[in-house]
């Protein structure tokens, strides 16, 4: 089942439809903000391998707790909210805690290093074109889900833009995302992209080419 875009939330980030053991809402950015600080500091203490990650949750967070106000885009509210409950996770699952680290500081530094060239609760255009040796070509559903929990027990919900290509375009929270195309031939037969890993931030606007399968 494929979900519609939640044209609400204007970056396509679903809240109602998210998995049960995820948030579902955001928390106070001041308190989700110090507990990604604090969390990463407990999971590091003794764990020589985790200092680095922790170093740059502890970094990030600091620098965003400043700057971000309880106003900002709830789906980039959301994210940070998640990356918190993750850590949290962590703490009772100690062989989940190097890769919940990594996943969570790649995501706080990319909104951190964002935030500074930016702003704070930036959502970006993201636009994707579909090309066939070398010529695009229209009516692929471009689908995408936020990474950070994928590589874990835990996932975000898929979701897609809210047209088909080519181009096509949707404003997503500064984050990593993986992303595909698919596509009904005149056959009924489904064809579908591998999935490629984008990163969305750091930039005014993100612009990337899918090859059609």
């Amino acid at each position: 089942m494929r979900w519609p875009t939640l044209v609400l939330l204007l970056a396509c980030f679903p809240l109602a439809a998210m998995p049960q053991a995820l948030p579902q809402t955001p928390g106070s950015m001041q308190a989700v903000l110090s507990d990604l600080a604090k969390h990463a500091k407990i999971l590091a203490k003794g764990h020589k391998e985790l200092r680095k990650d922790a170093q740059t949750i502890d970094y990030g967070a600091s620098w965003l707790k400043q700057r971000m106000r309880e106003d900002d885009p709830v789906e980039y509210r959301l994210q940070l909210t998640i990356d918190n409950y993750l850590l949290d996770r962590a703490l009772t699952n100690p062989d989940e805690a190097a890769g919940i680290m990594k996943s969570v500081a790649e995501d706080v530094d990319l909104k951190s290093r964002d935030c500074w060239k930016f702003g704070h609760g930036r959502r970006v255009p993201v636009e994707i074109r579909t090309v066939k040796a070398g010529v695009e070509e229209s009516g692929w559903q471009i689908f995408y889900r936020w990474l950070p929990p994928n590589n874990l027990p835990v996932q975000a919900l898929e979701m897609s833009f809210p047209t088909p290509s080519s181009p096509s375009t949707c404003d997503l929270p500064v984050g990593m995302y993986e992303i595909y195309i698919e596509k009904k031939d005149t056959s009924g037969t489904l064809l579908k992209s591998n999935a490629m890993v984008i990163p969305v931030g750091l930039e005014n606007k993100g612009s990337w080419q899918l090859q059609i399968p």
